[in-house]
Order: structure tokens, then sequence, then C-alpha cells
């Protein structure tokens, strides 16, 4: 790639970013509506979750504000609230449309030593305010879900609910097939976090590689068993194009996060180069995955996940990338290994300890 050309994708992203998140900063919810009780009326856009907020049971969700009024004055407000709803809720369901009596407060958060920046999290979700169902006034359905993404991921999740066993495993299963992990409560997070296997439950690079890499090597070697298919057209171009879609139909049960399409859209960079036969470098495909994902998702760049994730495979781009390439033999499969983790650990060290020294203090060694 020339590099007019990445200098000019480079001016491109950071214009189209400046302007999205300038435009996110603008949105925020009128300060004279605060604390007053609002008709909302939209369409619940997340998975409701039940929890047990001081043993008072609270039903979560992200709801889709498509027109608020204040008595019978219409207001100017859209966007997206998180409501909660404590006692005595109904069924809920995702994509459905309803009437909802709330009152919302500008979406904020505090930013303490070793603890998250809540604010920038809501801001990252799009999220710009938070309120409480009133469960006295007349909330009611105003029309059932249509058939979506979001409908079934939560169907599948019922379904799994229903016929697997109580305990951790059922959450673990729900958290690894549709990416929820409202259901692991926080007894099982420590356990996991002191297992080092946190990672493991964030649906990214690992599992859509894992996913594509299977879609490949499934329809390549189905492929090669018809001549007739193969005279027509080529089965690792076949396999390119099923790797995407296989990959993309798990990111769709994912929930479509900002993790889930950065691997994503790297993994349709290199399949793209594969099938239109353009292996014209790592760089260049990194850096189209840049461009691609912060084109679909320009907020992106305020998760930890966008700077780490494209910064650990830089740095194996840099220490792999430029040399010859010989087999594997013996001890050089250890060497390998241990090279690439030498890599992470001495380029990311910094990167980690800027990025998280807010969390040292409430570092315990166990």
């Amino acid at each position: 790639m020339h590099i007019t050309v990445r200098i000019l994708l480079g001016l491109i992203i950071i214009l189209w970013t400046w302007w999205q998140i300038n435009h996110q900063i603008n949105q925020q919810f009128p300060p004279k509506l605060e604390g007053l009780e609002l008709k909302l009326l939209g369409q619940v856009v997340s998975l409701p979750n039940k929890k047990e907020a001081q043993g008072t049971p609270r039903l979560q969700f992200i709801f889709k504000v498509s027109e608020a009024y204040y008595g019978a004055t219409k207001t100017d407000f859209t966007g997206q609230v998180s409501l909660s709803w404590y006692r005595n809720f109904p069924p809920i369901h995702a994509g459905e449309h309803w009437q909802f009596y709330a009152r919302l407060k500008a979406a904020h958060g505090f930013f303490n030593p070793g603890g998250m920046d809540y604010e920038k999290y809501l801001l990252r979700s799009g999220i710009q305010a938070k309120g409480t169902i009133r469960h006295k006034l007349p909330n009611h359905r105003l029309a059932s879900a249509n058939t979506s993404i979001l409908s079934g991921r939560e169907t599948i999740r019922r379904s799994l609910i229903k016929n697997l066993p109580k305990g951790i495993g059922t959450s673990l299963i729900i958290a690894l097939v549709i990416g929820d992990t409202s259901y692991i409560n926080t007894t099982e997070w420590r356990v996991i976090q002191k297992a080092g296997l946190s990672h493991l439950l964030a649906i990214s690079g690992l599992h859509i590689g894992i996913i594509g890499g299977f879609g490949f090597f499934f329809i390549f070697i189905l492929w090669r068993c018809s001549a007739a298919l193969c005279l027509r057209f080529p089965a690792t171009k076949a396999a390119a194009i099923g790797s995407i879609f296989t990959a993309w139909g798990y990111v769709a049960l994912a929930g479509f996060s900002v993790p889930t399409l950065r691997a994503l859209s790297m993994l349709a960079v290199l399949q793209g180069a594969l099938f239109l036969g353009r292996m014209s470098g790592v760089w260049n495909g990194f850096i189209w995955a840049i461009f691609f994902i912060l084109l679909i998702d320009p907020l992106a760049v305020l998760s930890y996940g966008f700077w780490l994730s494209f910064g650990c495979v830089a740095i194996l781009f840099y220490g792999f990338s430029g040399r010859l390439q010989t087999p594997y033999k013996g001890i050089q499969l250890i060497q390998d290994w241990v090279q690439i983790q030498w890599l992470i650990f001495v380029g990311f060290a910094p990167v980690v300890a800027m990025f998280f020294w807010a969390n040292l203090p409430s570092i315990t060694i166990a």
C-alpha cells in the first residue's frame, strides 16, 4: 500500500472518529428533564437481565426512546437509556415495543482509584441516561418483538436456561454461546479471575478465529469432494467466503460486540485478500482492519480492548514478519512459543501499566 494511501486513510478515520465522538457528547440528556416523571415510547434493544439488588429483584435493560412526553407535552429527547424495574415486573423481552413511565437522570459515574470509568463506559455504549420505571403507573406493551437477531439470542438463552442444570457450567455456556455474562454471579467471577480465565469469556479474536477456521476447512474439504464444483470455482475461494459467513453468524449470535466486530474485520481482510489473490503483506491487512472497524464503530477508540488487541497483533507482526519461514522441527516450536510470550510481555508491560495503573492499589496477592 502506497504511503499516500495510508496517510489518506488515517486522515479520513481521524476526522470520522472526531465527528462521531463530538456528536455523541452533544447528545446529552436535557438537564431540565432530570427527575421528572416522563412517558417513554420505544423499543427494548438489549437482553433484559434479572438481578438481585440488596435482596430486591430488579430487571435491567436498554431502551431506545422514540418519543418522550412530560404530561401532555412532547419533549425533543430521543436516544438510548438504561432502565431498571424493581419488584413486580412483568415479562419483558428483547425487541418488544413498550410504553414506560420513568424518572431519568443524565448518564454519569465516578472514576475512583481501583474502579472503572463508568461514565466513559456509558458514553461508549451510547447510553444517554439512566432511570427507574414507576411500577404504579400504566406501563404496557405496545407491540410484540419482530423476528430479529436480538430476539433469536433471547430465545437461545431461554432454551439453555430451561434445558441445562443450574450452576456455573450453565452460566459459562450462556456466556460462550451468546456473549451474555449476566448469569455469572460474583462468587463465580472471583473463581474465574483467580484462575486467570476471564479473557476466555470475552468473545473476541480467539473464538472468531476458531469458528472462522472451522468454517474454512469444513467448506474446503467438502468443496474438493466435487470435481464439478472445483472446475467452476476454486475450493480456496469458496472456503474464504464460507469462513467469513460462518464467523459473521457467530458474531451475530454474540450480539455484534466491539471485540467480535474487530476480530471479524481482521478475518474478513485476510479472507478477502485470499479470495482476490492479493496477499500483499500483513501490515496492509492490519491497516485495512483498523480502517474498517473504526469506520463501523468510531467509539471503539475509547475501549482498552481496541488498543490492547491491535497492539498485541502489531507486536507479533513486528517480531515475526520479514523472516524466512523454516519447517517446525523439534525444539524450534517451543522456542517460537517462548518468543511469542516474551514479545507480548516486554512489548505490553508499559501499555498495561499505563491503562491499569488505577487498579494497582487494589491488587491482592493470594
